[in-house]
């Protein structure tokens, strides 16, 4: 009877899960592109935007042909999707990145929370780097709320 209670022991024990319990995964929440802009263009550092159509990117984001070139290979249904995207602060090493991840939502509300991820023993380089992520989810009609 010993062996057995052991066995099933052992089993509850090394069965459990070492996720984080508290990271929350909304599958609304589909990744579109990440990457740096130049810092040619401080005044994309440190922004979080909801995009809601096509004229909109355009127009945010004129200076930035290559980044527009992705979404012209890579059309966007404004019709079904909104876009959300964060940025950094101008950054002057490499290996930094932004992540856009769901927090909560209730009735009138969907909270995302934006974290920075830093890198560990970079060399500082040139040139200066504002990372951002893009992701999109499905139209609605709630507040969209970054924290």
């Amino acid at each position: 009877m010993k062996p057995v209670f052991l066995l099933l022991l052992s089993i509850a024990l090394f069965s459990c899960s070492s996720d984080d319990d508290d990271a929350r995964v909304d599958s609304r929440l589909e990744f579109v592109k990440d990457g740096n802009f130049n810092d040619e263009n401080q005044s994309l550092a440190n922004r979080n935007f909801t995009i809601s159509s096509q004229s909109e990117l355009e127009n945010t984001f004129t200076d930035q042909e290559s980044f527009l070139s992705y979404f012209d290979e890579n059309p966007i249904n404004f019709q079904q999707d909104i876009l959300l995207m964060a940025t950094d602060q101008v950054r002057n090493t490499g290996g930094y990145s932004i992540e856009i991840l769901f927090e909560s939502e209730n009735e009138t509300t969907l909270v995302l929370r934006i974290q920075n991820n830093s890198p560990e023993g970079t060399m500082v380089t040139l040139p200066l780097l504002i990372p951002y992520q893009v992701k999109k989810i499905p139209k609605t009609n709630k507040e969209i709320i970054f924290q």
